[in-house]
């Protein structure tokens, strides 16, 4: 007599299968305040679900839509309970992938949920390398050297980078035309700073802001509770 949603995927290759069941027990196994909790996983081939609870408020993208820029307080409470979960699950060898406004859910009273962890690698299959490359990552949260099939819990935190820029300035560092474009301003571009977009921004803020960012994953906060 829960209210749920249920999140349902394709998949007939079998690689596809092992590493979706492979990250749903990773993620059940994750109990944190600020991670949806996973209830169940199933499947009847070939379509895989998951069932979570159902959450009322939309998207962090949602919300952002309407707002478009944040106050200091709202953003540095979205990324305190997003950081707090993002650490939890780095400590237990848990790492997103694709951290984005999306992938946050809200209720109405701004409490947050991280969703979707690891599922954007099991949803990278033989087949779905031939698309236009949506589930291999969100080119705007993209850290750089994702686009080399390479990362760790620090493109988790440049991807919370990204996002603390886009609640404080009101949009992304790179768009383009195409994923690969945007890919490679993120590889070779340095951002707008934040402040000649939002001059109410800190120097200090910017400065945390930039460091998230870094191309060097060396460079950025090595724990994404030190970047709150």
């Amino acid at each position: 007599k829960r209210q749920v949603a249920v999140k349902v995927l394709y998949g007939r290759d079998e690689s596809f299968v092992r590493r979706f069941q492979r990250e749903a027990l990773a993620v059940g196994a994750l109990s944190h305040n600020h991670i949806l909790p996973l209830y169940d996983f199933g499947e009847q081939s070939p379509w895989y679900y998951l069932v979570m609870p159902y959450i009322g408020g939309g998207t962090l993208r949602d919300h952002l839509i309407k707002r478009k820029r944040l106050s200091l307080e709202e953003a540095a409470s979205f990324i305190d309970q997003i950081a707090s979960a993002l650490q939890y699950a780095h400590d237990h060898g848990v790492v997103h992938r694709d951290v984005k406004p999306s992938n946050i859910l809200l209720r109405p009273d701004g409490y947050a949920y991280l969703v979707d962890f690891g599922l954007a690698k099991a949803m990278i299959s033989k087949d779905a390398l031939t698309c236009d490359g949506a589930l291999l990552g969100t080119p705007e949260y993209m850290a750089p050297e994702q686009s080399n099939g390479l990362n760790d819990y620090r493109s988790d935190i440049y991807s919370l980078g990204v996002i603390l820029y886009q609640m404080l300035t009101g949009r992304v560092p790179f768009t383009a035309e195409s994923p690969v474009a945007i890919s490679l301003k993120h590889i070779q571009i340095m951002p707008i700073a934040p402040r000649e977009l939002n001059d109410e921004i800190p120097q200090s803020v910017e400065e945390v802001i930039l460091k998230a960012m870094a191309k060097d994953p060396r460079e950025r906060y090595q724990e994404a509770q030190a970047l709150y």
